[in-house]
């Protein structure tokens, strides 16, 4: 699944870091700054695990997960675009 998001969204991060530490009422000098801050690394952690959690789910478990007629419906659909699809039941 990890590939299709990143095929539909891009494979770039959602979070970029904007440095608050260097700016507002609460500046930090830029010397201790050397590293990603608390929060930067936090989310670099959970988009980590949303991809890790993406990346273990395939298109056929999604399908696996389907009631049978749905699966029976995208079936005829795609063996044989344009014809009548079954009914729901």
């Amino acid at each position: 699944m990890l590939d299709v998001v990143e095929a539909v969204e891009g494979a770039a991060p959602p979070f970029v870091c904007t440095e608050i530490r260097q700016r507002g009422a609460c500046v930090v000098p830029v010397e201790p700054c050397t590293g990603p801050c608390t929060v930067t690394q936090v989310m670099h952690d959970a988009d980590r695990a949303w991809r890790d959690s993406l990346r273990a789910v395939t298109v056929a478990d999604l399908s696996d997960r389907l009631p049978p007629t749905v699966r029976a419906r995208g079936r005829a659909w795609l063996e044989e675009p344009g014809a009548p699809l079954p009914p729901f039941s």
